[in-house]
This record gives structure tokens, C-alpha cells and sequence, in this order.
């Protein structure tokens, strides 16, 4: 799911175990893990998932929405740059093996020049 921070509060069970509580578009969701609260703050747009224990809804797995997309458009770069360079080799009498080994290589650096990282 998506969704925006509202608000986070600590709270704590009455056999002292902290848990944290967010409201995300006006629903109130538990947190168990402090890691999935790392660098998260209101008013940040996130992407979670939940499981539902009786009227409790527990995340069990969030991060910022861009940083997902990022991850999601660098995914869409490599996959490209792989088909790219796969049909460069493709009539290459190579071995599979060095077939692969080559595809990798020029995909990376293709990727590289694309990112802005060569």
C-alpha cells in the first residue's frame, strides 16, 4: 500500500515491550520492528505492507516511495541494458558461458554511461 505519515508515537505494552504507532492517511497502523522506522518521519510518502491481527493491522514491511522507485527505475535500466547487449552478442561464436560473461560486461558498462556513472 501507499501512503503519507501522519503522525509516530512510542508506545509501550503492559509488559513494558515498546512498540511504535503511525497514522498513515487516517489509519493507525503498529510497528514491532524499530528498523522499519529508520530515517522516516510525518509527512513522508511510503510504500508498506500489513498483516491484520483482530482490529490490530501490524506492518511488516516499509520504505519511502521514491526510494522504491529509484530501485524500481535503475531495475528497468539494467533490464534494458542487458537486452541491449545481449543482441550485440547474440551471433557471437562464443560459448554460452563467454556469451554471458560479455552480455554482463558491456551491460554494465552500457548501464554505467546511461546512470552518469562512468
Amino acid at each position: 500500500m501507499k501512503g503519507t505519515i501522519e503522525k509516530i508515537w512510542e508506545n509501550q505494552r503492559k509488559d513494558g515491550e515498546k512498540y511504535w504507532v503511525l497514522a498513515i492517511d487516517g489509519q493507525r497502523y503498529s510497528v514491532w520492528e524499530e528498523s522499519l522506522l529508520a530515517g522516516l518521519n510525518p509527512g513522508d510518502a511510503v510504500d508498506f505492507s500489513y498483516t491484520t491481527s483482530g482490529r490490530y493491522k501490524k506492518i511488516t514491511r516499509m520504505a519511502r516511495a521514491e526510494e522504491l522507485q529509484e530501485k524500481r527505475s535503475r531495475e528497468i535500466v539494467r533490464m534494458s541494458c542487458i537486452r541491449s547487449a545481449a543482441e550485440l552478442v547474440a551471433n557471437s561464436e562464443d560459448s554460452p558461458e563467454k556469451k554471458a560473461e560479455l552480455v554482463l560486461k558491456l551491460a554494465r558498462q552500457f548501464e554505467q554511461h546511461i546512470l552518469g556513472e562512468a
